[in-house]
């Protein structure tokens, strides 16, 4: 008889979006590319340049900039890679998959280029295109000599999951956590050296509280800020961050403790030695690179976030941790470390909390009768129009931190109404993403009774966007988990112990009746996570 394959979701949305991962990562990286490359979406009919400047066609040939090749061959080689995993997908063989990578470089960077000719602050040139396809091919060709080891490397990660998937997830929070503190990756060193920039910067925790007033004003002379009275609300939202750091060190510290599983004196070492090893090199590393990002600067007030972070969840760890017997322990190894459902409920009150300061801050009510002006006068009801005419950067790090606050709304939701409803998971997905929107909404109608706030249509739709993101990630994890604790029994006595089922007498008496032509069971041995 053949033996029954598990499927990883009882949901065919889930079961669709494991089975084509890659090419839905290949086109939202492509979007993003595209977007990306139109910004600050400054159209003109009537593109100008320099007069003597040589064109073929509408892209110019313009003078080698070293950096500007290392930058597009940079961006293009994950292009290459995602392209050639999505052509993968489909069984495509290697040869044809790389042939077809470089294929859809060279359509889409030229279709990008040409297209960046009728917006006046960006240069269509064939060097780009040249320097584009080059990335895409290295990153196709290096992707196709690798894809042996990134299959085995596949296979260690799901193995990893199935022993002590708290360790795996922590290791993808703290990845996501440099992604996140990182944004909006605008790296510029000036002429001088790296040691000489360090040696200027002010290493005093307060520094960066301290330089906002100088950074207001700054903004204000660029045109990025209408006036000085916004200087409140950075002061407030950069509180508010350093809280937020502290709670993200904080979690991956519990995160952390779940995955090493300390049973002893020597183990709870380990666990306080191993978790404040993790968090204060990633915060030590997102410090010093911050360094040189435009767009942050050197803060070590997140370094000391992170040691609080640190405490608060060695200490919460410490206090709350539950610790079964050792058969419980034994029986089911993925849940002998539990934390009780009120910390995760203290969580998400926190996390609502903090995301309500952070769009109500500074609470400049327009009660004093002054009137708004400048880009808060009006309200936006076309989506990103606010970001036509912004740097990309800025557009980039504000459409993410939006991103962010209501993924996290939506989280919230979606676990409160994963753990305690018997609602069919598609009523649970409405929920969220009608819940996330409607918070979304009302605070944007808040916001037109604020005088240093806007009104804006596109947080609603990136609110919306987030939910359904959280809530399909949500469930994917969760089957997921499943998925990789499944083991195979081939006796109806081994499917009974790995359940946690009671020996059963009378079900084995037919069990050598049977026994030659048995087929192989599916079972999991853990229920939903908590």
């Amino acid at each position: 008889m053949q033996q029954q394959q598990p499927i990883i979701s009882d949901e065919a949305v889930i079961r669709a979006i494991h089975r084509r991962a890659a090419m839905l990562a290949f086109l939202l990286f492509a979007a993003a590319l595209a977007w990306m490359s139109f910004v600050p979406f400054d159209f003109t009919g009537t593109p100008t340049g320099p007069a003597n400047v040589h064109r073929i066609g509408f892209l110019r040939v313009a003078d080698i900039s070293l950096i500007d090749i290392f930058a597009n061959i940079g961006i293009y080689m994950p292009f290459g890679a995602l392209c050639l995993l999505a052509l993968r997908s489909v069984r495509l063989n290697r040869a044809l998959a790389i042939i077809g990578a470089i294929i859809a470089a060279c359509i889409y960077s030229v279709a990008v280029e040409h297209a960046q000719y009728w917006i006046a602050s960006r240069v269509a040139s064939w060097i780009d295109v040249f320097c584009n396809v080059a990335g895409a091919c290295f990153g196709a060709v290096i992707t196709a000599v690798c894809e042996p080891i990134l299959r085995l490397m596949f296979q260690r990660f799901t193995e990893s999951a199935q022993r002590n998937w708290w360790a795996v997830i922590a290791k993808g929070a703290v990845c996501a956590l440099i992604l996140i503190h990182l944004r909006p990756y605008d790296i510029v060193i000036d002429k001088g050296s790296a040691a000489a920039q360090l040696i200027r910067a002010d290493f005093h925790p307060l520094a960066a509280l301290d330089g906002i007033p100088d950074k207001c004003r700054q903004q204000v002379k660029e045109g990025r800020l209408d006036g000085t009275r916004e200087m409140r609300r950075m002061r407030d939202e950069y509180l508010l961050d350093r809280a937020t750091d502290t709670a993200s060190y904080a979690g991956i510290t519990i995160l952390l403790w779940l995955g090493f599983r300390p049973r002893r004196f020597f183990g709870f070492i380990r666990a306080v030695g191993g978790s404040g090893f993790v968090v204060l090199c990633t915060a030590f590393m997102i410090t010093l690179t911050r360094q040189f990002l435009a767009s942050h600067g050197l803060d070590t007030m997140h370094f000391v976030a992170a040691c609080l972070g640190w405490l608060g969840g060695c200490t919460i760890c410490t206090l709350f941790l539950r610790h079964p017997g050792d058969e419980a322990s034994s029986a089911n190894p993925d849940f002998s470390f539990q934390l009780p459902k009120s910390i995760g409920t203290a969580a998400a009150c926190f996390t609502l909390a903090s995301i309500l300061l952070y769009e109500l801050v500074p609470f400049d009510f327009n009660t004093t009768g002054i009137t708004k002006s400048g880009m808060f006068a009006q309200v936006n009801l076309m989506p990103f129009m606010v970001h036509f005419h912004s740097r990309p950067n800025d557009a980039l790090y504000d459409i993410t931190g939006e991103c962010l606050i209501y993924a996290a709304v939506g989280l919230c939701i979606a676990g409160s109404l994963f753990r305690r409803t018997r609602w069919h998971w598609r009523t649970q997905f409405v929920v969220t993403v009608f819940g996330t929107g409607t918070i979304a909404a009302a605070l944007q109608i808040v916001h037109m009774f604020m005088l240093t706030r806007r009104t804006d249509i596109t947080t609603v739709v990136l609110a919306l966007v987030s939910a359904a993101a959280i809530s399909l990630g949500l469930k994917w994890l969760t089957d997921y988990r499943r998925f990789v604790s499944m083991r195979i029994a081939n006796d109806l006595l081994t499917s009974q112990l790995m359940e946690g089922e009671t020996y059963d007498k009378d079900a084995l008496k037919g069990l050598g009746k049977r026994r030659n032509d048995a087929s192989p069971i599916p079972t999991t041995r853990s229920s939903e996570p908590e």
